[in-house]
């Protein structure tokens, strides 16, 4: 399976008009009628806009093979649709694609391409995947912030903070997409990490997003709570920043291969 390439980029999709009706009996008018050309494909221009406010469509990832497109509105699986997409290394695509499944979240669709048309995703794909990884810490206290975010930085991660859990949701919010790993504290004011963790799971856009507990006081009955609500590790603070930011990596990294398998 290609591995797919998340992506934060606008999609408007053009649905072909149906064919006009041909009354029964009407032999003539319908020899003319096929002989008339099909009405035009579908046709979806997506854009890639990494500093743009998502549109309420949009393309969610992106892969060698094809793309899965977020819609309220997904066509039927074997319909056929005419891409144009703007690639973030500047290119732009253009492709033929065919739905490949749809489901109440969108449409995944299978491109066909010739060798240009190959190799120009081949470059963007290369673009997009030499990316550094990105992670977000989240924690009220300024030097345990600083000293993960640096640990982190130290592995190769491009970091972002925020001081809380309310903070935490804006810079979440903002990167839609963009992040790979979040490593957050459990006790917080305003917002603490339990509902903070709730509130991204629950909203389901960040399913691949690998999520790091951290905690000075790993209470009773704490870890057990946290990966039900959907924590992938949940780790004690006193292992020290350059350990938790090790095995956050190995948390993230893990989360990748099962999703490849």
């Amino acid at each position: 399976m290609a591995p797919r390439y998340p992506m934060k980029a606008p999609v408007r999709v053009l649905v072909p008009a149906p064919p006009p009706a041909v009354a029964a009996g009407e032999a003539a008018v319908a020899e003319v009628s096929s002989r008339v050309p099909p009405p035009p494909q579908a046709h979806a221009l997506i854009e890639y806009a990494s500093e743009q406010e998502l549109e309420a469509d949009f393309i969610e990832n992106l892969s060698q093979g094809g793309a899965f497109i977020r819609s309220s509105h997904p066509q039927a699986v074997g319909t056929p649709i005419s891409l144009e997409l703007r690639l973030p290394n500047g290119t732009t695509l253009k492709a033929q694609a065919l739905v490949a499944f749809a489901n109440g979240n969108g449409m995944g669709v299978k491109f066909t391409l010739d060798a240009e048309a190959e190799a120009t995703l081949e470059a963007a794909i290369a673009h997009i995947s030499a990316r550094p990884r990105r992670a977000l810490v989240v924690d009220d206290d300024a030097m345990t912030r600083s000293m993960i975010a640096d640990a982190l930085a130290d592995r190769g991660f491009e970091v972002l903070t925020a001081t809380d859990g309310q903070d935490g949701l804006r810079v979440v919010s903002e990167e839609l997409l963009g992040l790979d790993l979040l490593i957050t504290d459990v006790y917080m004011p305003g917002m603490d990490g339990e509902v903070f963790l709730r509130t991204i799971r629950q909203a389901g856009g960040e399913a691949d997003l690998a999520i790091v507990v951290i905690t000075g006081r790993m209470e009773a009955g704490l870890e057990r709570r946290l990966e039900k609500e959907g924590a992938d590790a949940v780790l004690d603070k006193s292992l020290g920043p350059e350990l938790v930011a090790q095995a956050a990596d190995a948390v993230l990294e893990r989360k990748r291969l099962m999703r490849g398998a």
